[in-house]
């Protein structure tokens, strides 16, 4: 796999160098004449900006040529596969998390390559190509265990930046002899400060979620101990995909998560009744988490061919069958105590009769 990486343009570093180099050379040609007149703010206010607007040309062409740089690096780790843990890439670039997710989205910014992703639910970064995905290596899949991580915001500092470097561009165009000149000058520097932090984007932040672990279990019998830990580590990956599915599949996720977790509470408190859930933690729930793994999966591709939405599609359409089977499986476990308190009635019923049960239940209301 040789992806193609477009090469970032020289023009824009030239157009911004140009635009810095010739205010600046007017500038330096070239004295005030003080006092100074409204012509001359004028003019000299058009210098600075055009200065500034080279500035940020040549800067936003620096960070680009930087990005196609770290990509070229961040590609060698997909020679023939199509994930790589975050782990791995991070150290491989030098840099945290934070860093490379932000990376890699300036990446798509720039339009440096397609396909190029943060799975931050599995931890990998993925990397699917321009069109149909490469075959994965054999155990690269992200483990189970790993935590997953979760992206959080902070205030950027950029807006700092842009005011600090309005108030010196002015003061390298314009005057700043007076008290008023300062004033002018600080005045355009909050309103640069307040319009770079009201367009520029918050300073994204990854932060590591606790991987959850199944609670050990202890009933007194080392097979239903087994299974007991089992589905709670079936819940912990139901947790984590209804974290990472959204869409169509958010409410059957979440139902499914729920029931479950119904069922697991139901069979710690009742130990005998699970012999009744066997074949529903046998196949039932591990071929649901599989079948809502590959949906992860597929719904994450860049490129959704028909293949991909054929098999989201027969999925989805799944979803509410199977929905239904949980909860089927949830009211079977309590069979037997319905059972038992059709038992207790019929025993009240036949010793204290069905007339003083009825004034009974009048008196209590």
């Amino acid at each position: 796999m040789n992806p193609t990486v477009k090469k970032a343009g020289s023009g824009t570093a030239i157009l911004g160098a140009l635009l810095m180099v010739v205010p600046l050379f007017i500038r330096l040609d070239r004295a005030w004449s003080l006092p100074f007149t409204f012509g001359s703010y004028m003019g000299w206010g058009a210098m600075a900006v055009l200065f500034g607007a080279g500035l940020r040309l040549l800067v936003r062409a620096v960070h680009k040529k930087a990005m196609s740089d770290r990509l070229r690096k961040l590609l060698s780790l997909f020679d023939s596969g199509r994930r790589a843990p975050m782990e791995i890439a991070a150290a491989h670039m030098g840099v945290n998390y934070s860093v490379l997710v932000q990376d890699i989205r300036a990446m798509q910014k720039y339009r440096l390559i397609k396909g190029l992703y943060a799975d931050l639910i599995r931890r990998d970064i993925v990397f699917a190509g321009e069109g149909s995905l490469p075959a994965p290596k054999a155990g690269e899949e992200s483990p189970e265990s790993r935590p997953a991580l979760k992206e959080t915001y902070r205030p950027s500092a950029m807006p700092i930046y842009y005011c600090g470097f309005a108030f010196l561009i002015y003061a390298v165009f314009l005057p700043v002899y007076r008290p008023a000149d300062f004033v002018i000058a600080l005045i355009i520097s909050l309103i640069v400060y307040f319009l770079t932090a009201w367009s520029s984007p918050q300073r994204t932040v990854i932060v590591e979620i606790p991987a959850e672990k199944p609670k050990p279990v202890s009933t007194g019998s080392q097979a239903l101990d087994e299974m007991l830990e089992g589905m709670n580590a079936h819940v912990i990956a139901l947790r984590k995909l209804d974290r990472a599915i959204a869409g169509k599949l958010d409410g059957p996720v979440a139902d499914i998560l729920k029931t479950t977790e119904q069922i697991v509470a139901e069979v710690k408190k009742r130990p005998g009744s699970a012999a009744d859930i066997r074949q529903f933690f046998a196949y039932t729930l591990p071929t649901t988490i599989n079948l809502l793994n590959s949906y992860d999966e597929l719904s994450r591709q860049p490129v959704a061919g028909e293949n991909i939405k054929t098999a989201m599609w027969r999925i989805e359409s799944m979803m509410d069958t199977i929905v239904d089977a949980f909860r089927r499986q949830l009211d079977a476990l309590f069979r037997d105590r319905a059972l038992d308190i059709d038992v207790e009635l019929d025993v009240m019923r036949q010793m204290v009769g069905a007339t003083d049960i009825a004034k009974t239940l009048e008196d209590l209301r």
